[in-house]
């Protein structure tokens, strides 16, 4: 590509050096430059031929920057543009193919970022042994506490409710005592 033509495109500086995107990998070449050839026909087809002095270096560089693209963007921006302009010039026709493929640009690096992560952490449930540990570390055992038998219907119910909630709550504070005890030392 000579100078000349490289400016007629937005400048090799500003033409975007594409990886494959997934949905391209299995395009080949010869794929995406008929599919840009369709388009270029479809795109002018409608719109007219900008004021250009050679009309088929205009019309090549069209489909350079097309087959540049994934065929699904190539598509959606030789639909879209005749909507824009009258007379597109290929620097229209490289923002448009640019701003169709960030999306899928996007989402090609979020897929790739989330590929390099490590596997989350298995859900596996905690043994009886592991259990204990934590709870021991909290000052709790895995006994179980057995109240003493209630006789029914001896007019002490409320009592003996009463009584439980006292005794949990003074649990409960102790348990709060030597947590912020052990956070602070």
């Amino acid at each position: 590509m000579d100078e000349t033509q490289a400016q007629a495109i937005g400048g090799p500086e500003r033409t975007p050096a594409l990886p494959p995107s997934p949905s391209s990998v299995s395009e080949s070449r010869e794929t995406r430059k008929a599919a840009a050839a369709k388009a270029v026909d479809r795109l002018f087809g409608v719109c007219s031929l900008p004021d250009v002095a050679d009309h088929g270096a205009f019309l090549s560089l069209a489909i350079a920057i097309f087959a540049s693209y994934p065929i699904e963007v190539v598509n959606e921006v030789a639909a879209e543009l005749p909507t824009r302009f009258k007379r597109p010039m290929l620097d229209d026709i490289r923002r448009a193919c640019e701003a169709a493929y960030e999306p899928i640009e996007n989402r090609r690096l979020r897929d790739l970022a989330l590929r390099s992560l490590p596997p989350p952490a298995s859900n596996r449930r905690l043994s009886k042994e592991e259990v204990g540990a934590v709870l021991k570390k909290h000052g709790l055992s895995l006994k179980r506490i057995d109240p003493a038998p209630v006789e029914r219907n001896d007019g002490r119910h409320w009592d003996r409710v009463e009584a439980d909630l006292a005794a949990r709550k003074v649990r409960r504070e102790e348990i709060g005592d030597r947590e912020a005890g052990g956070a602070s030392g």
